[in-house]
């Protein structure tokens, strides 16, 4: 046996027909906004706090290295991006959840969209 860093993973990997069907949606999605019929954007949401979560490290016999951890709460981060890196991120230190991605979109996307 060898010590070796657990790695996450997804559960199960999609059936492989609605994998194919997804990208090419995806690369019809990014032609038409190369041709400027649509704007493309991703929105993603991450959490950050002070303490770390790495399982181990590497160090020389005899020598005990520590990672400083200190109690805080939880950021949450809530990320819109387009294809050009444009990114608008919205902070929260509440759950992200389907309240606060519509606030977030309806932010980014005011109805009147000469507002932009």
């Amino acid at each position: 046996m060898s010590w070796y860093l657990l790695r996450k993973g997804v559960a199960r990997k999609p059936p492989a027909q609605e994998y194919q069907d997804k990208k090419a949606q995806l690369e019809e999605l990014k032609q038409l906004d190369d041709r400027g019929i649509i704007d493309l954007y991703y929105l993603d949401e991450t959490g950050f706090c002070l303490i770390p979560c790495v399982p181990y490290g590497w160090q020389d016999i005899g020598e005990y290295l520590t990672i400083p951890s200190r109690r805080s709460q939880r950021m949450k981060v809530l990320g819109i991006m387009n294809r050009n890196n444009h990114l608008e991120s919205y902070i929260s230190s509440q759950s992200i959840n389907s309240d606060v991605v519509i606030g977030c979109i309806d932010a980014f996307f005011p109805q009147d969209i000469s507002q932009r």
